[in-house]
């Protein structure tokens, strides 16, 4: 016998055995006590026990005219909210009490809250029990999503929200009653998508004619749970509210409840309510009037499609005969949007037409055009390929030819770097990036071990010292100098002396004794590239220890020689002012690669600059540096060059004498900057 056939087997003598077992021929209940029967049966027993049925308040809130309490319901065995009126010792209240009660209850619909119990307390207050709900109103939902405090619900999901409270309303209508106090804090929204709407407080039946309920029952007569007793001029939320519940001459209807769902559509696109004013007078006049700034207009950052905006203002019409006439036309018009149709409140063209209809079948078409695409490359492809085939040789011809002449041009070029190669090198190197230095340091090393180049072996040495003394390796470029006889070889045999660590660095001091050396203009590509990687490795920032380095850099800079000048003076008091008083220098950037220009007065931390009688014309050579103040008197800086530097140094105040610069330009300078003009030489 198979497996399959062995199971069968075992299933039908289960199925005989369970038909053939009773329970009760195994125990024998007569004869159990009240605890053991308590036992067998806990649910009976816990209905038969003597106490409230609601246990104590758990949490409370209150709102409006009623406290709603957490309870536990011991009957059911859940937690339920339990509604009480705020008023008491008022019949009168009592009674609007339950009248929200007994409509609520009449109502059975998924999106609407349930009503369990309505009772009066020990005290003889009215009550009402209710599902107990967790989650958020639209109302909070909508403001955290304003304010980016939740995460963030797409429109779909929204109007998903909305369409299952037109579909409560539209039930709502359907049993003949109106809620009138429709808004976002009335909806609640659940964290697994459920949708209530509740506090029908301000809900009226619009049939009361009576009707027959069940055949064993009495007629009920509706007019009882109308309000009768409300007074005063306001029946709703203001900016919710419709026109008509403004004022007691008004019949409200359906209508008015499509109002406020225009209102609430109004929210949900703009986040805001569709009325608003700094006081309730205002409001009233603007909802009265129709006042009402489409969602678009209102809130333009949020991309508000135009054909949901129309559904909204079409809603919220003042005229009741140009709203839409049902809850579940509206309904229709969220439907066709978010299925990619246009809306009838839209009156959309024949190209908007067009343009959602290639979205609604957007695969097809993407589809469609791909296979055009297609089709179009691949007649172009049979048509380049047939001219291949036709030119075939010429082309082979031509590319012999262009090959030939590319290889010449090869040649001509290798040999040409190869004789300026001290050109390239310094190129290489004078970039500004100690990296590259390094490579080309390898570079340099493999040619000279070459046996086979042609290269000049002196030149080549000479290279790689001037690369050894811009990192300060004095040891390295000493014995790359050796034979050489050159005025960098001396240096450099100097300060390997007194500087014998080629991985350390010389002080801010040192190295402005070792740029005074500097005497032959011929080398001083290397003097600027040691005073750069200087600064960008050394740790001591001291303004006044860069002082000699600065000035010696500065002569070479500008083929002065280093006693020419003695004017060089900064204040030593941190103020940032430098002096340059009649000093003959022209150019302050250092003629090297780098990504931003190195104005070699950068380690001074200079903020304040005198250049009275100085040969400096151009203001665009200070770039580099943060001055709020300079002094350009008795120098030729035109107009032009000073609009250059004014945005790029975060200039605050310029000095000139009277006459300077013409009235009109003066004026324009004044507009961003403080002009001051004196007239002495030694005026400060």
């Amino acid at each position: 016998m198979d497996l399959s056939k062995k199971l069968q087997n075992l299933d039908e003598l289960e199925s005989e055995f369970s038909e053939q077992l009773n329970l009760r021929d195994l125990y024998d209940f007569t004869n159990l006590d009240e605890n053991e029967m308590c036992e067998v049966t806990p649910l009976l027993s816990s209905l038969r026990i003597d106490r409230q049925r609601y246990g104590e308040v758990l949490s409370s809130v209150s709102g409006g005219e009623k406290r709603i309490d957490r309870v536990y319901d011991f009957c059911a065995g859940r937690e339920v909210a339990l509604a009480s009126s705020l008023k008491e010792d008022n019949q009168i209240d009592y009674e609007d009490f339950l009248r929200e009660a007994r409509i609520t209850a009449r109502l059975q619909h998924p999106n609407i809250m349930s009503i369990h119990d309505i009772g009066l307390n020990d005290q003889g207050q009215p009550f009402f029990t209710m599902d107990y709900i967790s989650g958020q109103s639209l109302g909070q939902l909508i403001k955290n999503q304003a304010l980016n405090k939740s995460p963030k619900i797409s429109l779909n999901e929204l109007l998903d929200i909305f369409i299952k409270v037109c579909d409560a309303m539209a039930y709502a209508h359907s049993r003949d009653v109106i809620h009138l106090d429709l808004k976002p804090d009335n909806i609640n929204v659940g964290d697994f998508g459920e949708v209530i709407l509740y506090d029908w407080g301000l809900a009226k039946i619009v049939n009361t004619k009576p009707t027959p309920t069940n055949s064993h029952q009495e007629i009920e007569d509706l007019e009882i749970l109308n309000d009768l007793t409300l007074s005063g001029l306001i029946k709703g939320t203001p900016g919710y509210l419709a026109p008509e519940q403004i004022g007691d001459d008004c019949e409200k209807s359906t209508l008015t409840d499509v109002y406020a769902l225009g209102a609430i559509l109004y929210t949900i696109l703009s986040t805001k309510a569709p009325v608003n004013a700094d006081d309730l007078e205002e409001l009233i006049c603007k909802t009265k009037q129709g006042l009402i700034i489409p969602p678009e207009q209102m809130s333009p950052d949020r991309n508000i499609p135009a054909s949901l905006s129309a559904v909204a203002m079409k809603a919220l019409s003042l005229e009741m005969s140009h709203r839409y006439q049902s809850v579940d036309e509206l309904r229709e018009e969220i439907v066709k949007f978010k299925d990619g149709y246009a809306t009838e409140a839209q009156h959309a063209s024949t190209w908007v037409q067009i343009q959602l209809l290639l979205k609604r079948h957007q695969k097809t078409v993407s589809l469609s055009f791909i296979f055009l695409c297609l089709l179009f490359v691949f007649a172009i492809y049979s048509f380049i390929r047939i001219s291949s085939e036709k030119n075939q040789a010429l082309l082979a011809q031509h590319k012999a030819e262009e090959n030939f002449r590319l290889y010449k041009i090869e040649n001509e070029l290798k040999q040409k770097l190869d004789k300026d190669l001290r050109s390239v090198v310094h190129q290489s190197s004078l970039g500004g990036h100690y990296e590259t230095t390094r490579i080309m340091i390898e570079s340099v090393d493999k040619a000279l071990s070459d046996p086979d180049s042609d290269l000049d072996k002196n030149q080549l040495s000479s290279f790689k010292g001037d690369l050894h003394f811009t990192l300060q390796e004095f040891n390295q470029a000493a014995k790359s100098y050796e034979g050489l006889n050159t005025e960098l070889h001396k240096i450099a045999s100097d300060y390997a002396k007194i500087k014998s660590d080629d991985q350390a660095l010389l002080t801010n001091h040192q190295l402005g004794d070792l740029l005074e050396r500097f005497i032959s203009f011929q080398d001083k590509h290397v003097a600027y590239q040691t005073f750069y990687y200087h600064v960008l490795r050394s740790t001591d920032d001291s303004p006044q220890s860069y002082l000699k380095a600065v000035k010696n850099i500065l002569d070479l800079l500008n083929n002065v020689a280093h006693w020419t000048y003695e004017g060089f003076d900064l204040e030593s008091d941190q103020s940032g002012h430098l002096s340059l008083r009649g000093a003959p220098y022209q150019m302050y950037i250092l003629p090297i690669a780098t990504e931003k220009p190195f104005n070699a007065l950068s380690p001074l931390k200079v903020n304040s600059l005198d250049l009275r009688n100085s040969r400096t014309d151009d203001l665009e050579r200070l770039l580099g540096l943060k001055l709020h103040t300079i002094d350009i008197r008795w120098t030729k800086v035109r107009f032009e060059k000073f609009r250059l530097l004014q945005d790029r140094v975060d200039l605050k105040k310029i000095i000139i004498i009277p006459g300077q610069f013409d009235a009109k330009d003066l004026k324009q300078m004044r507009k961003n900057i403080i002009v001051e003009e004196r007239k002495g030489p030694d005026q400060k």
